[in-house]
């Protein structure tokens, strides 16, 4: 059995009075088929029976003189006296019972409906809210991650122009290296200039000196033949005493010569000796000024760098920089994918259908 409710159905024409009379009138209708199948006389409160009856209803009954109407303590009352006409009125309420079951039937359909439709509504409502969650979620984690890659672009920045000071240093150091080199190229050709010239100079002396010993030898050879032959008495040169069984007197005038010659050689050398230690001071100044002057440029420049960087070394500044360079490719490429990540889910969207045929489009908020 199903329970109109025409309030139910349409609310805005019908209220629960509607309702009440409704139930009413079909417990009248009952009551009439019940009598009519008894082949008896009925005495209906008709207006209890067609209260609210469709206009057709209404001529249907009041036409035509088929029944008297009499009006007795308020109330209308009619004798039915044609059976054929209660045969009508029964198929009349067999007609509004099955208009009212298809119509309750129709309401049932229509609430199951609603339902199926409530329940597509409340699942795309929370697999909104979920989209909607993540969507936040991922903007936050975007937020962080965007506040990361800054921290990082920074980072690499700093990092970026510290190596570019350590590049322009270590070029300037290779710079003063190459014109230290360039200079101490000069003063090896410089003094080994000098030293030819001095070695030179030398020979020159060597050769005076033997020149010198060879002229004092024939000087004094020549000069001493009268005293050799008189010391011969006419007797061969072969058949003279030999260097050790010469006498003071024989060698006195090779010796004075001889002499002389050494104390020339001496001086030559002590002059020689003091070019050299004079190169040698000269060549030490030199190297001393100019380690001192590149010295003090590096010290300059190296005031100026992070207490880290003096702590560190060549090899370690080296491997830093190309550690930075690495660091900075990575950060790039990982920035590239999360861009990429970011740009597919913003494009992301889905279709939902519902049971009623309408179509909801889910998609993530901005």
């Amino acid at each position: 059995s199903f329970s109109l409710s025409l309030s139910t159905i349409f609310p805005e024409k019908h209220s629960a009075d509607r309702d009440r009379e409704m139930e009413e009138y079909l417990r009248n209708m009952k009551n009439l088929r019940a009598q009519m199948n008894g082949e008896r006389h009925v005495s209906v409160d008709l207006w209890a029976c067609f209260y609210d009856f469709p206009s057709s209803a209404m001529d249907f009954f009041g036409n035509g003189g088929i029944y008297e109407q009499k009006k007795k303590k308020g109330k209308w009352s009619g004798d039915v006296r044609a059976r054929p006409l209660l045969k009508d009125v029964g198929s009349c309420g067999a007609e509004f019972e099955e208009e009212a079951a298809s119509l309750s039937v129709e309401e049932q359909k229509q609430k199951i409906a609603v339902e199926a439709t409530e329940k597509d509504l409340e699942s795309a409502r929370f697999e909104t809210k979920r989209l909607n969650e993540e969507a936040d979620k991922m903007s936050r984690e975007k937020a962080q991650i965007c506040c990361q890659i800054l921290e990082k672009q920074k980072k690499t920045s700093s990092l970026a122009m510290e190596s570019t000071t350590l590049s322009q240093t270590l070029e300037l150091l290779q710079k003063e290296t190459i014109s230290l080199q360039k200079k101490l190229e000069e003063e090896r050709m410089y003094y080994e200039k000098i030293r030819e010239e001095l070695n030179y100079k030398l020979q020159d002396q060597q050769d005076w000196v033997s020149s010198q010993k060879l002229k004092v030898m024939t000087d004094t050879v020549s000069g001493s033949d009268k005293n050799l032959m008189c010391f011969s008495e006419g007797r061969p040169i072969s058949e003279l005493p030999s260097i050790e069984g010469m006498t003071e007197d024989m060698w006195f005038p090779l010796t004075t010569n001889y002499k002389d010659l050494m104390d020339q050689l001496e001086t030559a050398r002590r002059k020689l000796e003091e070019l050299k230690a004079k190169t040698s001071e000269i060549s030490l100044h030199n190297n001393k000024l100019g380690q001192s002057e590149c010295i003090s440029e590096l010290q300059v420049k190296i005031d100026g760098f992070p207490a880290e960087l003096k702590v560190m070394d060549a090899k370690s500044l080296k491997e830093e920089h190309e550690a930075l360079l690495a660091d900075k490719a990575g950060e790039l490429e990982y920035l590239q994918s999360l861009q990429e990540r970011i740009e597919q889910l913003q494009g992301m969207s889905e279709e939902v259908k519902c049971q009623c045929g309408e179509e909801y489009k889910v998609e993530l908020r901005d």
